[in-house]
């Protein structure tokens, strides 16, 4: 299985890791750690794989209650049998597995495919974008990668501004996180605390449907992860609680660009001050690590409203920005 994934992904040092396989197929991301069978199918010749289908299990609150689901991560082929049935074959084995199934990031040309298979499609939010250097990020949009935002070419002359605004942008990013008042409350946090139960606990409703962000499923996703680096950022409340927690990933394409993602953000919709406060903390830490740009998915409308240019841009990219459910 690792020798096939580390062919298909040449470029994905993780794809092919022992470690990472196993923290990230071979255990639960809930209050159940313990090691179990994944949901991984694969279409055979023999001794020989020809392709994998693999789903991550997760639970999602919606309606008033947890529901488990299953994330498809991988869908992926020998190049020499893409012109085969074995991903339709193993799409077929999927649907019909009795799972709930969510995906995202599907490109355009792959959507007659899903189809076919009666995905239903869900616009979920927006992408918001704060750009501290826009031609790392206007490389990235060329380059056809699904992080970045939909951008047009640029005309030649326009391309030789980016240099400047490289050199600018920065400085008035810095200038005005600064200015955010409480900005300076929002903490580091070495672990993942107890108190993130309540916040979520508090907060689900408010948010649904969103994925369960309670301490054991954050514990998972960012104590156990044995590659990769994500940190934690905690706002304190009154009497010990927490105000807000958010999750920033950080990524890197080198020699292209490197930029942050904020892969959870729990604050209650209503609390704009703790709102920009956990960003002002995110944007921060984006400076420490010199990053280009931080991307925001936001699909609560209260908090979208708070995400106004010029310092978050929208930039949706559908399918690649929507839900697929299943």
């Amino acid at each position: 299985m690792l020798q096939f994934r580390r062919r298909v992904y040449p470029d994905n040092d993780r794809a092919g890791d022992d470690a990472h396989f196993r923290w990230r197929f071979l255990r639960t991301a809930g209050a159940d750690t313990s090691p179990r069978a994944p949901f991984t199918l694969l279409a055979v010749e023999g001794d020989e794989i020809l392709g994998q289908w693999a789903g991550i299990d997760d639970r999602v609150w919606a309606g008033g209650r947890t529901w488990p689901v299953t994330w498809m991560v991988d869908l992926v082929v020998a190049p020499e049998h893409r012109d085969t049935m074995a991903a339709m074959a193993l799409m077929r084995e999927a649907v019909t597995a009795g799972r709930t199934l969510l995906a995202t990031g599907v490109p355009a040309r792959l959507l007659p495919f899903y189809e076919v298979f009666r995905w239903r499609r869900i616009p979920v939010g927006g992408s918001f974008y704060a750009v501290c250097r826009p031609r790392p990020l206007v490389d990235l949009a060329h380059a056809g990668d699904a992080d970045s935002p939909a951008t047009p070419k640029l005309p030649a002359a326009v391309r030789t501004l980016l240099p400047l605004s490289d050199r600018l942008l920065p400085l008035l990013r810095r200038a005005r996180s600064a200015m955010i008042p409480g900005r300076g409350s929002v903490e580091l946090l070495p672990a993942v605390p107890d108190a993130a139960d309540g916040l979520f606990h508090r907060l689900r409703e408010l948010l649904a449907p969103t994925p369960v962000f309670d301490a054991a499923a954050l514990r998972w996703k960012l104590e156990a992860r044995p590659c990769g680096r994500h940190e934690l950022l905690g706002l304190p409340g009154a009497g010990g609680q927490l105000r807000g927690l958010a999750v920033l990933k950080l990524r890197r394409r080198p020699g292209v660009a490197g930029w942050g993602e904020v892969a959870a953000i729990l604050v209650h919709p209503e609390d704009g001050p703790g709102f920009h406060r956990l960003l002002g903390g995110v944007e921060e830490r984006a400076h420490r690590h010199d990053l280009d740009f931080l991307r925001l998915r936001c699909s609560v409308p209260a908090l979208q409203r708070r995400l106004r240019p010029p310092w978050w841009l929208r930039r949706d990219r559908p399918p690649i920005t929507d839900l697929f459910l299943h």
